[in-house]
């Protein structure tokens, strides 16, 4: 007989008193995402915003969802029943779909969220070095007047300046100028990623693994607020995905080996051009635990036979770009002597096991997979091989954070730990899989835990993210002030004198609960060529009139009262212009 489904008003009701505490809440005491003039800030907005997600918002939709649990389980049992029913061309169809719909995501969130624009100094920095590759340069004569433009995260050396940034973040921003795509490559990238992830789960755990890494790859807040960026942990979590995906073939009785063992190398090269110590940390498990494994299978030794040249060839462009930047072909610029970057204090070991491992593990727990992650985490882990290895590279990244000079932004989540997301939503895809088996083998439906899990998804982390990323959006909003007000003034071969954005963001009515993580104007272009370039104030104007004859001067001042920002022409001397204001 069939049962007729019926809502349950308990848990219905609660939720929604819950969900209502919660909307009238924000509205009194608002809760939002915000950047801090120190990387470790963590503002009383933010941390309202955690607390009263995890404790109101998430515990009140799943009473929601437990009071439409007669409807929502019989779709997820169907959901569950078509998935080994499709056929493999449809299967990859559908993962051809996931792909497109992650690649929209980024760029709708791009668009709507972060308002198509750099909403991090790194963002900014890396067109530096970008614009040099194309131009087949490696680095350029300091630019003079030195001291005047934004030249923080360069490298000088004997008397030329590049970026201190890695050759593989680099080329790939390079790649996005010169090509024409732009942002569109990293949303590219961001799909991929995905869709790699859930092929990973596949092979180790079926379709079902397949679907649960996809939704949760998805909604995390951590790996969908990086993907509306252009930050070199996007390239980097990209290469490293497929170097998983394509390890995990390899050990899984993949019938190619040689040809995987060769793009092994190749995603993994790539991922280390791009993050050296990060990619280091998930790939030397990898490479450890298929060097063991060479003596018994004669399809490994195939595969690092292929792989060599492919490794060989990639270490010694690595070389080659140390050495004509560096001069020291083993040293990259991110750790030589001679890089510029803006004073931040560095710690005995014990500082740093708080400030800086301590801070993000902290910010990873919450934004990562939160709560109920951390316990299918739990459940995921086991002592074989690959899962070993997977939680080996999670682990060696966390602990590298006590060597970093640097806290670390925490836009996108510890931006540090980028790329740990791809080994825990693995290990925690295991866990979920593992916790229904368990709850299977005691007699137990899997109606009711199934429905708790979509509503952790979807309400635990699917609105934490959409939360967080509102408050993106406003510091987007922030840091468009100053260029948005220098566009509409269409100023035409122009030098701008202007202060740090700090100066408005952090003390204007308007901005300063939110902040933004942009500290520093744009850097010009190495080659001059920009209409508009930013010069600092406090600059030898002698000098700056001598290096640009031919452009004229503007003076960039804040306010706190509208408008914020104003421009004003100024003669060579600082005094105002008789010409008019644009």
């Amino acid at each position: 007989m069939r049962t007729v489904p019926r809502l349950r008003l308990g848990p219905l009701l609660g939720g929604t008193f819950l969900l209502l505490v919660y909307i009238q809440l924000s509205k009194i005491q608002p809760f939002q995402a915000a950047a801090g003039v120190d990387a470790n800030h963590i503002s009383a907005d933010e941390l309202r915003f955690w607390l009263a997600h995890w404790f109101l918002a998430w515990p009140a939709l799943t009473l929601m969802a437990l009071g439409f649990v007669d409807y929502l389980a019989p779709a997820l049992d169907k959901l569950h029943g078509l998935l080994p029913s499709l056929s493999p061309a449809r299967w990859r169809l559908a993962g051809l779909a996931y792909a497109v719909v992650l690649v929209g995501l980024a760029i709708a969130g791009r668009s709507w969220f972060l308002l198509d624009q750099p909403v991090t100094d790194d963002e900014n920095l890396v067109v530096f070095g970008a614009r040099m590759l194309l131009e087949g340069d490696l680095s350029v004569p300091i630019l003079e007047p030195d001291g005047a433009f934004t030249q923080n995260v360069t490298y000088r050396h004997e008397g030329r300046v590049s970026s201190f940034d890695y050759p593989g973040a680099l080329l790939f921003h390079a790649l996005a100028i010169g090509s024409g795509l732009g942002s569109l490559l990293y949303a590219l990238a961001a799909g991929l990623t995905g869709l790699a992830v859930a092929a990973a789960a596949q092979r180790l755990l079926g379709r079902g693994g397949a679907a649960v890494a996809a939704a949760l790859w998805l909604v995390s807040p951590m790996t969908s607020a990086l993907s509306m960026t252009e930050h070199a942990q996007l390239a980097s979590r990209f290469f490293l995905a497929a170097a998983l995906w394509l390890y995990l073939r390899l050990v899984t009785g993949a019938e190619t080996p040689g040809r995987d063992g060769a793009l092994v190398a190749l995603a993994g090269g790539c991922a280390f051009l791009t993050r050296s110590a990060e990619a280091a940390c998930v790939l030397v498990p990898v490479v450890v635990h298929l060097a063991l494994r060479l003596r018994r299978d004669p399809r490994l030794r195939r595969a690092a036979l292929a792989a060599a040249p492919v490794a060989a060839a990639i270490l010694g462009f690595y070389a080659w770009y140390n050495a004509n930047v560096t001069g020291i072909w083993y040293l990259p610029p991110r750790y030589g002597p001679e890089r510029h970057l803006a004073g931040i204090p560095f710690g005995s070991p014990l500082y740093l096991l708080g400030a800086n491992l301590g801070h993000n593990l902290l910010i990873l727990l919450v934004m990562g997979l939160g709560p109920l992650g951390l316990a299918a985490l739990a459940l995921g882990i086991r002592k074989a091989a690959p899962w070993s290895v997977l939680l080996a590279g999670v682990g060696l990244q966390v602990g590298l954070a006590i060597l970093y000079d640097d806290t670390g932004i925490h836009i996108v989540g510890p931006i540090h730990f980028s790329e740990t997301m791809l080994g825990l939503a693995l290990l925690a895809t295991a866990g979920v899989l593992r916790g229904f088996e368990l709850l299977r083998g005691r007699g137990i439906s899997r109606r009711v835990p199934a429905t708790l899990l979509a509503a952790y998804l979807a309400g635990g982390l699917g609105l934490f993210a959409v939360v967080h990323d509102l408050g993106l959006r406003r510091q987007a909003r922030n840091s468009r002030m100053i260029l948005g007000a220098v566009e509409e003034a269409g100023l035409e071969n122009a030098i701008v004198l202007g202060a740090s954005p700090v100066r408005l963001i952090f003390a204007h009515p308007d901005s300063r609960d939110t902040g933004s993580w942009v500290y520093w104007l744009p850097p010009p272009d190495p080659y001059f060529r920009d209409d508009v370039i930013f010069a600092d104030p406090r600059t030898d104007l002698a000098a700056l009139r001598e290096r640009f004859p031919d452009r004229r001067l503007y003076g960039m001042s804040y306010h706190m009262d509208d408008p914020p920002v104003r421009i004003q022409a100024l003669e060579w001397d600082g005094s105002p212009s008789a010409a008019a204001d644009p």
